[in-house]
């Protein structure tokens, strides 16, 4: 029989093992982190970047899975899923929230459906570079635009790339300025602010599926678009399209984000890794983007596209007659301190990049 003592060091024996057990840390286990994303497949390679290639980013998924499994040393694996294989952009934002995926590379224009006061950053002619939207995001009014996302949805932004400005693009006649776009059928995104933009500079706003674009544009329900030159190279509108205008109303910005309870729940180890890697992915594509909005002008004009650039005079009333009908909306939807607060720190970016004050 055992005696009391025995019995003693067998338990204190067994509470020592459960609490070994217990305190194994987490990342002894490996972790899997589920990244969806909207955009088609791109092969990248140490000399090529083939399939959807530059305008695809895609590029920002295989960078970050590449880097944050080789540093982890295995402990976590990344998998991607592209191409909208769970999910339009919206379902996406919805999915991260709810933590079905960890992360996303959905873009902010999907997540002003869950936090409206991205609306702000979106007021039509508001800036001419993307390097002084990054200063803004990464300033002051930007970390409090995120800290507002982690508390109404639970999901981080880590960083955020610009796919580029978007352009109006038409078969039937070139646009110079805001009275060439009368009577002219305009796809746009099924957003009030977009519909808005285009009937306050005469056009008719359509709203159409990104699905059915191709087919609207070609059989002429539509007379044309606006996107990105990424997007244009992407959807192939060019062989259905004949005119562009590079106005530039509005910038594409693509955050990588990630469900915050998560983001949380990994070691300070971990967390540093995701941080990195996504900072690095997001520089490459950005790298990536800036080729391909150099090449692709050329591109479009051995195609057969017209392109225009408006000059300062014709700009300015692409501005005034958007932002009169736009402004008004997005002031009804969130209030005037968040339009003010955006619209000041454009200005105040646009000193220290271009003035250096």
């Amino acid at each position: 029989m055992k005696t009391n003592t025995q019995r003693s060091i067998l338990s204190v024996a067994a509470l020592a093992f459960i609490l070994l057990i217990s305190n194994i840390p987490a990342h002894a286990k490996k972790i899997s982190i589920k990244l969806a994303t909207a955009a088609p497949v791109n092969n990248i390679t140490l000399t090529s970047i083939e399939g959807d290639g530059l305008s695809s980013e895609h590029t920002i998924s295989v960078i970050f899975k590449r880097n944050v499994e080789v540093r982890s040393n295995g402990e976590i694996e990344v998998k991607i899923f592209p191409n909208s294989q769970l999910g339009s952009e919206k379902e996406l934002w919805q999915s991260t929230q709810e933590g079905i995926i960890q992360m996303t590379t959905a873009s902010c224009g999907a997540l002003a459906n869950f936090v409206p006061e991205w609306l702000a950053f979106t007021t039509p002619y508001l800036y001419d570079s993307p390097y002084v939207m990054a200063k803004v995001l990464q300033g002051p009014v930007g970390q409090k635009f995120k800290e507002l996302v982690i508390q109404k949805i639970g999901v981080r932004i880590l960083g955020e790339s610009f796919l580029g400005f978007r352009h109006f693009m038409n078969s039937v006649k070139p646009i110079h300025s805001p009275s060439d776009t009368h009577g002219l059928k305009i796809r746009v995104m099924e957003t009030p602010e977009m519909v808005k933009l285009v009937e306050g500079l005469g056009g008719q706003a359509v709203p159409i599926d990104w699905a059915e674009l191709y087919t609207a544009l070609q059989q002429k329900v539509v007379d044309g678009w606006e996107n990105s030159f990424a997007m244009i190279i992407q959807s192939k509108t060019y062989e259905v399209q004949k005119y562009l205008v590079t106005d530039g109303h509005t910038n594409n910005v693509l955050p990588l984000s990630i469900n915050e309870k998560f983001f949380q729940s990994l070691s300070p180890d971990h967390r540093r890794i995701i941080i990195e890697s996504a900072s690095e992915a997001i520089t490459a594509f950005q790298g990536s983007l800036a080729i391909g909005n150099t090449l692709w002008v050329d591109e479009l004009k051995k195609r057969g596209i017209e392109i225009y650039t408006p000059t300062p005079q014709e700009m300015q009333k692409f501005r005034d007659l958007s932002q009169k009908a736009v402004i008004p909306y997005v002031v009804s939807q969130i209030g005037q301190e968040w339009v003010d607060e955006v619209a000041n720190a454009v200005k105040q970016a646009e000193k220290e990049y271009y003035e250096g004050k």
